[in-house]
């Protein structure tokens, strides 16, 4: 039979630290990361809150948190 919450918390020990771990390698590269909700000004401008950034490349990800029933 399987433990679905032990299996789930023995899951979480790999994949928690992932978003962290990619952001750390992104930026031991060079690559800025932002958190803050954004909009396109022009082709290379985003607006962050109250701020423009103007950058040569700029690549927009989405990420989106899935709600548990864990309580986490």
């Amino acid at each position: 039979m399987i433990r679905w919450p032990e299996l789930i918390q023995f899951k979480r020990t790999f994949t928690d630290p992932v978003p962290g771990q990619s952001e750390n390698s992104l930026e031991a590269k060079g690559i800025e990361t932002f958190h803050d909700p954004a909009k396109f000004v022009d082709g290379t401008t985003v607006g962050l809150c109250q701020e423009q950034c103007h950058k040569r490349r700029i690549l927009p990800a989405i990420v989106t948190q899935i709600a548990s029933n864990s309580g986490k």
